[in-house]
């Protein structure tokens, strides 16, 4: 399925949902179906003025509204949600990325696709950082790197990239 038919449906799914007039859809079954097509580890949603942990959420309620400032045409996503908003420690590994959808901006409505955060290491072929010397004044000069050995780090609070 190409990414704007994706966003599209999941977007229109969303919306039904948000309407008081769909009160008898099942919330946790399109949840998962959304979490199934963007390959989300959790779904929650703020739905009418309600916090809604709806697929495989077991922490506290996190306030993702200042995501829809960052929305182009009702979708953001990131594979480091710590970057734009600060989450409680616990919650953090399980909402490491995400993909938002916003419902109503107006009404602070919305869905978040969560992706767990994984370790990574990357290997360079030398340490990125350059020794820093000074000239004859004494004003910082770069100078040569010293060593090209192999360099690693590792990278932490991410999670899989939303294609």
């Amino acid at each position: 399925m190409s990414r704007d038919k994706s966003i599209i449906e999941a977007q229109a799914r969303a919306f039904a949902l948000s309407q008081p007039e769909q009160s008898g859809l099942d919330f946790s079954t399109v949840a998962k179906q959304l979490a199934e097509w963007f390959d989300a580890d959790a779904v929650v949603a703020r739905v009418d003025g309600q916090w809604l942990p709806l697929w495989n959420w077991s922490g506290q309620a996190v306030d993702f509204s200042s995501l829809h400032d960052l929305c182009v045409d009702g979708f953001f996503a990131t594979d480091c949600l710590s970057t734009y908003l600060e989450l409680p420690t616990a919650e953090a590994k399980t909402a490491a990325g995400g993909a938002f959808l916003s419902i109503d901006a107006d009404r602070n409505e919305y869905f978040v696709l969560l992706r767990q955060g994984f370790q990574e290491t990357v290997t360079w072929a030398g340490a990125p950082m350059k020794p820093v010397g000074h000239d004859d004044q004494g004003l910082p000069i770069l100078e040569p790197r010293g060593s090209f050995a192999r360099w690693s780090e590792l990278i932490e609070g991410r999670s899989r990239p939303f294609s």
